[in-house]
């Protein structure tokens, strides 16, 4: 956002307050002014939750296979093998975007 942009948004916004007195205006100013944060929620939830990262890890630790372990959990074989390259080498896989 341009700074022009955000200078006529805090117009915008400061009337508005005024007017109506909105507690959310009043939030909206501030993150605009820098004097309050967003909570850090960016991105996708998880879609599987801790314990099944548990029971992975302790399955593969194991000895099963990737498939066994994929169909008793019902994840995919894709996502099994992300959770165990983690845990042999101890870094976190990251997807790298693909710019266009």
């Amino acid at each position: 956002m341009k700074t022009r942009e955000k200078l006529r948004l805090r117009i915008l916004l400061e009337q508005y307050l005024n007017e109506t007195g909105s507690k959310e205006a009043g939030k909206l100013i501030q993150i605009l002014n820098g004097t309050l944060t967003i909570p850090a929620k960016a991105g996708r939830k998880p879609k599987y939750s801790d314990e099944t990262v548990r029971v992975i890890k302790h399955l593969r630790a194991s000895g099963e296979t990737v498939r066994s372990i994929a169909a008793v959990t019902g994840c995919s074989t894709g996502y099994v093998q992300k959770i165990a390259a983690e845990q042999e080498t101890g870094q976190i896989k990251t997807v790298k975007k693909v710019s266009e």
